[in-house]
């Protein structure tokens, strides 16, 4: 397949029901949304929900081997199944499943280096608030690096990494924030491998929710960190989303 049908195929109006449901043979869909609460004017805030923090928060992305995961709740109620999502030190996508035990650590056995989603997947959704963190070798620290909010049964964090073996389209970004009078501004940074944090795309947000839909999509190699951000003139909520089709690279030679 050419590069140029790669096009076509990866427009976010062809056939989106086919490209969610799995019937794509290699490709698949990829959402990731989240929020954060009082972004201040001084600085950029990654759209995610750390737990109960405000101000600026930029996501810790870690560059080193990381060893297991812990994830703990504040609430004993919570004993059921929590699956993690991320990329292994070779940047393929792993996952794993841990059993919470309430307040207590509860210490996965696979190594992360990337995690960009968690979400309960026992019979019960969370009663309290239930944090994924993992351990960076180098700095002798545990980060936090999701967080789902009591009830809501998965982790919002508009922060994701394209697996090994694949090229992520992105069509679309969504944002919106709780302050009308607020000029809030949106932007996509992404850092290819071994390299910087650049913006790639941005806008403001006024009076209402935005969404921005690209006909030619943003196209980011495998190993690329994607990080949604925003910067907003006075303390608000702000949410975004974006949206990405996940091309498997052995359909576009």
């Amino acid at each position: 397949m050419s590069r140029g049908s790669v096009q076509i195929v990866s427009s976010p109006t062809e056939n989106p029901i086919s490209l969610a449901a799995g019937l794509r043979t290699g490709h698949s869909f990829r959402h990731q949304q989240g929020i954060v609460e009082g972004t201040p004017a001084s600085g950029w805030s990654t759209i995610w929900r750390r737990g109960q923090t405000t101000g600026a928060q930029l996501y810790p992305w870690y560059d080193a081997a990381l060893s297991s995961v812990i994830v703990v709740s504040d609430s004993t109620a919570d004993t059921t199944a929590i699956t993690i999502e991320g990329l292994d030190i070779n940047y393929a996508v792993q996952t794993e499943t841990l059993t919470l035990n309430g307040t207590t650590d509860v210490v996965g056995t696979k190594n992360f280096r990337r995690i960009y989603h968690a979400h309960m997947s026992g019979n019960a959704s969370n009663v309290g608030e239930i944090k994924v963190e993992v351990y960076h070798v180098g700095d002798n620290a545990y980060f936090p690096v999701a967080t789902i909010e009591p009830g809501l049964g998965q982790s919002q964090q508009a922060a994701y990494t394209v697996p090994a073996g694949h090229t992520a389209f992105l069509t679309s970004i969504t944002a919106g924030s709780s302050k009308e009078a607020s000029a809030t501004q949106i932007a996509l940074f992404a850092r290819e491998l071994g390299g910087a944090f650049r913006i790639r795309t941005g806008f403001f947000l006024s009076l209402e929710n935005v969404k921005h839909t690209y006909d030619t999509p943003l196209m980011f190699p495998a190993g690329t960190d994607i990080d949604l951000r925003s910067h907003a003139s006075q303390a608000a909520i702000v949410s975004g989303s974006f949206d990405i089709t996940l091309v498997s690279n052995k359909v576009l030679v």
